[in-house]
Order: C-alpha cells, then structure tokens, then sequence
C-alpha cells in the first residue's frame, strides 16, 4: 500500500516547500484546491491570478 500526501497552500512558492519536505518519501503528492464554492475557505490558485496554474493545467510545469 502507498500512501500519498496531500497539500493544501495559500501560495505557489508553499508548493514547492511542501514537495521539498516530501522528495525521497514519496514518487507523489496530492494538491488540494478548495475554490470556495464547496467550502468556505479557499487555496492557490483562488484569491489572485497566478501564472504558474497555467502552466500547470498545460502539463508546462509540474513533473518533478
């Protein structure tokens, strides 16, 4: 069995922190996104445009 952390950040750069801490435990990681809609708090990317969730959602960046 595989366990797979999950994140949940306010910033980009909190990504990168969080998958730092992670590297050599695990191959993968889980980014939860919370758009305010079906909770009331929201995450990165919501809140400010961000450059970076483009380039993600196009496979750009992301692959470790």
């Amino acid at each position: 069995m595989e366990i797979i952390p999950a994140i949940l950040v306010k910033k980009f750069t909190e990504i990168e922190e969080k998958i730092e801490l992670i590297k050599g435990i695990s191959d993968f990681v889980q980014l939860d996104i919370c758009d305010g809609k079906f909770v009331k708090s929201t995450t990165w990317p919501y809140g400010k445009t961000d450059e970076n969730f483009e380039k993600i959602l196009h496979e750009e960046m992301g692959r470790y």
